[in-house]
């Protein structure tokens, strides 16, 4: 069971929610990764001037960007979990609208994009290497199919 939890510091919460559960579950089932047990993922929809500070604040990078990951895998377990977190996404809605206009694809898919690419980073995915950015990008594809979009039109 794959638990989505949704909130938003600009709104739109409710309009997003369906999109990212159902893209977030592909995502995972895309990893492999198994969901037999209870699984938690937050999202929280943002401004770039958030994400601009939390992008600074843990990556040292002082510029807004579209997606973070914030992976509950890494370093030591929660004692006592009922459910197995996997960790927080935060994505800019502004960030994600420019780049969805830029790219000519609509809001829906690059929010789907961005759902899938944060989800594949939770569970250990990486893409700084020419090997892992491939495996990354085919998990990518076949998620983004897997959640109703074409892999073609929609990619980083």
């Amino acid at each position: 069971m794959v638990s989505v939890q949704v909130a938003s510091d600009v709104g739109e919460a409710a309009r997003w929610r369906p999109l990212l559960r159902r893209a977030i579950r592909a995502a995972l089932k895309a990893a492999a990764y198994d969901t037999r047990a209870a699984v938690e993922v937050s999202v929280r929809l943002t401004d770039d001037e958030v994400i601009r500070q939390l992008n600074r604040d843990y990556r040292g990078m002082d510029h807004a960007t579209d997606v973070l990951s914030f992976s509950m895998l890494e370093g030591t377990p929660m004692p006592e979990a009922s459910e197995t977190v996997l960790g927080d996404l935060v994505i800019s809605l502004s960030t994600a609208r420019r780049r969805a206009s830029r790219q000519g694809w609509p809001m829906e898919a690059e929010m789907a994009l961005l759902a899938v690419h944060g989800v594949l980073h939770l569970v250990g995915h990486d893409h700084q290497q020419a090997g892992p950015r491939r495996m990354m990008r085919a998990l990518e594809g076949a998620a983004l199919q897997a959640a109703g979009f074409d892999p073609a039109v929609v990619g980083r």
